[in-house]
Formats: C-alpha cells, sequence, structure tokens
C-alpha cells in the first residue's frame, strides 16, 4: 500500500476517534448537568413540601403542576387525587390568603 495512503487512514481514523471522544464528552456533561438539575428540582420540591404556608404552582397556561400539603389541605384537595381535575381554582382565586407573584 502507498505511504500516502497510509497516512490517510491513519489522519482519518485519528479524526474520526477525537470528534467521536468529543461527542461522548459532550454527553457526559449534558447527562451531569440533567442530574444537576433533576437533584436541584428535587431539593426544591422537598423545600416546599414542608413549608407551613399553602403553596400552588401554576404552569404558563394556568395548569396546577404542584400543591404541597398544606396547600391541598387549605383546597379541600386529597394527596391521590390528580390536580386537573380536582383543585377548585375558583376557591383558589377568591381565598384572602392569595398572593399572586
Amino acid at each position: 500500500m502507498p505511504t500516502y495512503l497510509s497516512w490517510f487512514f491513519l489522519a482519518t481514523s485519528t479524526l474520526m476517534l477525537a470528534l467521536w471522544l468529543r461527542e461522548r464528552r459532550f454527553r457526559s456533561e449534558a447527562l451531569r448537568e440533567t442530574e444537576s438539575l433533576s437533584h436541584k428540582r428535587e431539593a426544591m420540591r422537598r423545600s416546599l413540601e414542608h413549608l407551613a404556608e399553602g403553596v400552588v404552582l401554576l404552569g404558563t397556561r394556568g395548569q396546577v403542576l404542584f400543591l404541597n400539603p398544606a396547600a391541598r389541605a387549605l383546597l379541600g384537595v386529597k394527596e391521590r387525587q390528580g390536580l386537573e381535575d380536582h383543585v377548585p381554582l375558583d376557591r383558589l382565586t377568591r381565598h384572602q390568603g392569595v398572593i399572586e407573584l
């Protein structure tokens, strides 16, 4: 085999290995960031669950994303009930303790 073909295959193989290692590093970093975000989200959820005040998190379209135990007790929502069907938002918006951000 001519020498220039050997160098070409060596260079191509090296480049492919470098690209593969780079892609693997980026995926590892993305995975670490995702795990870190999940850990932070779980820590926030645990903190909100232990507050004495009722906390209701609403999505951008007004859907209920989270109720802590104090909010569930205030609104009369049981733990096992689905949030979408059983949260009386009309009572929530008229409650005197509601703070809108």
